[in-house]
């Protein structure tokens, strides 16, 4: 998991000023920056992001994933104060209970966060033990997200309020990335889906009805006669419907098959019916074409 976590830089230094009276930006807050020792980071909400892998068929048709994972989460010892049961904060007596202090420099009078109490402007005399006095711990954390239909592979799902948890209550968001499995029957073009066929080469050859897979069910297609490998048919509005209402098509790609023979009377049988192929239109215009080559 990864958090994304928001961090203040500081000040640390102050001068700037060179030997021959030059002033210099960068030196003057590198000085400042060395000076001050820097704002630490506030406990602030950030968010996590994890993997989750999916099935193809899930990713277009949507579907429902439990997820488990690890996150900063407001202390129930002690509410998220991180006092003691029974104790209270008490108000710091450096800054007053304002988390800041100020520091004179010359013409300059610089902000910073209170070193004794951290910027909270509480003191913890008695810790929560449950938390060591952070007001968050780690957990292990379950949470069932809808994966609405229509992601691909890279996509990420938001959950809101469920990532790392800051001291004052507000929570991050989780982003759970999709590792979309590729599928054995379909292929993805964007919004379209991609589908090849084996066809009889009866149907190839006078035509009839195949039946095809869609995301709907297998549904039935007409083809004429005459069906040539790698031709093309397209079901308007049976691809993908994506999370954003965008719907593709169904390529269903025709491979003819060529039966096997397996005894002499099929073999004798089909070179009868196929006796005349080499007059076939197609054939006969690329041998002419090859003979034509080859003798240039």
């Amino acid at each position: 998991e990864t958090g994304i976590n928001a961090e203040y830089g500081g000040f640390q230094g102050f001068g700037g000023f060179g030997g021959n009276g030059a002033f210099r930006g960068e030196d003057f807050f590198s000085q400042i920056f060395e000076q001050f020792g820097g704002f630490q980071q506030e406990d602030k909400p950030s968010d996590i992001q994890v993997s989750a892998s999916i099935s193809f068929k899930d990713a277009v048709l949507g579907c429902e994933r439990q997820i488990e994972y690890k996150a900063t989460c407001s202390c129930s010892t002690c509410s998220g104060s991180g006092a003691k049961p029974g104790t209270k904060a008490t108000t710091c007596n450096t800054c007053r209970g304002s988390g800041m202090q100020s520091k004179d420099s010359g013409f300059f009078s610089i902000s910073s966060p209170c070193r004794a109490c951290s910027g909270s402007g509480k003191i913890i005399s008695s810790p929560c033990t449950s938390c060591s006095g952070k007001g968050v711990k780690r957990e292990n954390k379950k949470v069932t997200i809808s994966i609405p239909a229509g992601v691909d592979n890279g996509d990420s799902v938001r959950v809101p309020n469920h990532g790392n948890a800051g001291k004052k209550g507000r929570t991050g968001h989780l982003f759970v990335k999709l590792s979309v499995a590729s599928d054995d029957l379909f292929k993805r073009d964007g919004n379209d889906l991609i589908v090849e066929v084996p066809v009889p080469l009866s149907v190839a050859v006078l035509g009839g009805t195949i039946n095809i897979p869609t995301l709907d069910g297998m549904t039935d297609l007409k083809l004429n006669g005459g069906i040539e490998s790698g031709e093309k048919r397209i079901l308007r509005g049976k691809g993908v419907r994506s999370h954003r209402e965008q719907l593709g098509n169904l390529i269903v790609i025709l491979r003819p098959v060529i039966p096997k023979l397996n005894s002499e009377a099929e073999r004798q049988l089909f070179q009868q019916l196929t006796k005349d192929d080499s007059n076939q239109p197609a054939i006969k215009q690329f041998v002419d074409k090859a003979k034509s080559w080859s003798k240039k």
